[in-house]
């Protein structure tokens, strides 16, 4: 058998050998056929509406001020989890959502005064520009130090709790 159609794909020469009936073994020459039918839409659409080597246009995200607002407010607190080691030596296990990929954790305030401990865990979060919308999670032990006896109140951001050393 002789090569009796000759054509060119992808810069390579192929060769393709029709039956007698006219049809290319196995197939082959019409499954050619169907995919270029299938993908010359596909390929002209961006030619007719514009495009092309010289008007393909790249989307490109908004730049982003760097100098842009931001806040400054409370994590959401899931849980506070208070934590005595002897002797009275008191941490707190904190869990909660930081926020979304535009948020910041700050540092950690820990204030005490009397019998009241106030633990402060902020973030900060630009108002402007794209943010991934994946969630930060916070899970952290803040150690508070010593406690003498007595009933203390704690309070996290929103969450107050209380503990006793004796």
């Amino acid at each position: 058998m002789a090569c009796q159609v000759v054509f060119r794909a992808s810069g390579t020469q192929h060769c393709v050998l029709l039956r007698k009936d006219g049809r290319a073994y196995n197939g082959w020459m019409r499954s050619i056929t169907f995919t270029w039918a299938r993908l010359l839409p596909i390929v002209a659409l961006p030619l007719a509406c514009g495009g092309g080597s010289n008007g393909i246009s790249t989307p490109t995200a908004a730049p982003v001020d760097e100098t842009s607002a931001t806040v400054e407010e409370p994590i959401e607190v899931s849980t506070v989890e208070i934590r005595v080691v002897e002797p009275g030596e008191v941490s707190v296990r904190v869990t909660g959502v930081v926020g979304d990929g535009c948020s910041a954790l700050l540092p950690v305030e820990v204030t005490r005064a009397a019998h009241e401990v106030q633990v402060d865990i902020h973030r900060q979060r630009r108002t402007a520009g794209v943010c991934s919308q994946l969630a930060q999670l916070y899970d952290e032990v803040i150690p508070l130090g010593a406690f003498g006896t007595g009933l203390y109140t704690l309070r996290v951001n929103s969450v107050t709790r209380s503990f006793r050393i004796d």
